[in-house]
């Protein structure tokens, strides 16, 4: 407490004791109770909200607290564009700016919360754009065209599966590196699978989600 009183001095902020949250890992109920009758803080058992994101006690729950509740976020906020006078190019343009890179929501974790994002959750969120494109209709023109770039022929539609693979190669650029915060480096992708390229903790398709 000393401490933080002496940061608060220095830096001209007022720490708000009420608003912080301490969540214990591996800590004994001893210590537990310790933290409590030291610290004017609020304990909790399941997470604490930091920029944004979701720090939970486990670390198998990390998806299930940030990414699941990010796709149906997304999905709602699409659904309010799915009006019927906008055309498929209008509605190209409305997923534009609610996929990353514009606002960076799907990118933003991709890059904080290191866990592995099965293909289902891709898949569920493929199917929900490709839904508003087309209002529900079939597909005139393939997925995979509409994502490549204008100059090859496509409409440069988010692909978000390609954001995630990028955060994942970022890492490995990270680790190659020969002097760590320089921002030099390069990977080759060679024989490189997504099971290299994600060693973090494995999510099973029991998250299949269902929209």
């Amino acid at each position: 407490m000393e401490e933080l009183s002496i940061y608060s001095k220095l830096s001209y902020f007022k720490v708000n004791y009420e608003k912080c949250e301490i969540l214990p890992i591996a800590t004994s109920n001893t210590a537990t109770n310790l933290i409590k009758t030291t610290f004017p803080f609020k304990i909790t058992t399941s997470h604490i909200k930091y920029l944004g994101t979701k720090i939970t006690l486990k670390v198998q729950d990390l998806f299930d607290s940030n990414n699941t509740p990010l796709l149906h976020t997304l999905t709602r906020d699409l659904k309010k564009w799915n009006k019927p006078h906008f055309s498929w190019i209008g509605r190209i343009n409305i997923i534009k700016i609610n996929i990353p890179p514009t606002p960076p929501r799907l990118l933003y974790l991709f890059q904080t919360v290191p866990v592995r994002v099965p293909q289902s959750y891709f898949k569920t969120l493929q199917k929900t754009l490709m839904n508003i494109v087309w209002s529900g209709n079939r597909s005139r023109i393939a997925f995979t065209t509409l994502t490549r770039p204008k100059t090859n022929g496509g409409l440069g539609v988010s692909e978000p599966y390609k954001y995630y693979l990028a955060t994942q190669f970022t890492i490995i650029i990270d680790w190659s590196n020969p002097n760590p915060g320089t921002g030099m480096g390069t990977a080759s992708t060679g024989d490189i699978t997504m099971a290299d390229t994600t060693p973090h903790i494995p999510i099973s398709d029991r998250h299949m989600l269902e929209m």
